[in-house]
């Protein structure tokens, strides 16, 4: 598929894609990717879709390589367009955007374009994921922490009604924390 994770060097592998990021966005506001064409070519699809899923294990296994993997999903969007997993790549490289780059606004646009992604492709999987990311990582650094329980909420009831129980639960798990 061309993506090389690296395996070391992680500083510079994000620096790298960063750059590519900010060329690949070039003047256009991030609000507007919402009008991207869709992807049409086959492989960029299912590396998006690759990208997507190995993710999570990343998270929790290796930050660095996360933020990388993050990174390169959302550069293959801003090159080739949209696809419903290209949601969870603009709302986790919102947190990029704000945890390591300190772009706070343009980490929330990220969050705000990703909902708006998975419900233009009517992806309630899609939508359970971004909501949960945009209202518990991202929403707060520019909006008060009470207006993620609407979020929240949409992120709950899109997972139930596909059966994406996971990230259903972590939206209760927040609720849950945010109340203290």
């Amino acid at each position: 598929m061309g993506i090389d994770l690296p395996d070391r060097n992680f500083d510079e592998a994000l620096a790298i894609e960063i750059a590519k990021g900010k060329e690949n966005l070039g003047d256009r506001e991030i609000a507007s990717l919402i009008d991207a064409p869709e992807i049409t070519i086959p492989e960029q699809r299912l590396a998006v879709q690759l990208l997507v899923n190995i993710d999570p294990p990343a998270y929790f296994a290796k930050q660095e390589l996360y933020s990388v993997i993050v990174a390169k999903g959302t550069n293959i969007a801003l090159q080739y367009g949209n696809i419903a997993e290209s949601a969870k790549s603009f709302v986790t490289y919102g947190i990029v955007q704000g945890s390591i780059l300190g772009d706070y606004r343009a980490g929330y646009e990220f969050g705000q374009l990703a909902v708006k992604v998975s419900e233009k492709f009517h992806d309630f999987t899609q939508k359970c994921s971004a909501c949960l990311v945009f209202a518990g990582h991202l929403n707060h650094w520019v909006k008060h922490i009470k207006f993620a329980e609407e979020i929240f909420n949409d992120s709950y009831h899109a997972g139930l009604a596909v059966g994406e129980l996971r990230h259903s639960g972590y939206a209760l798990e927040h609720q849950l924390r945010y109340l203290f």
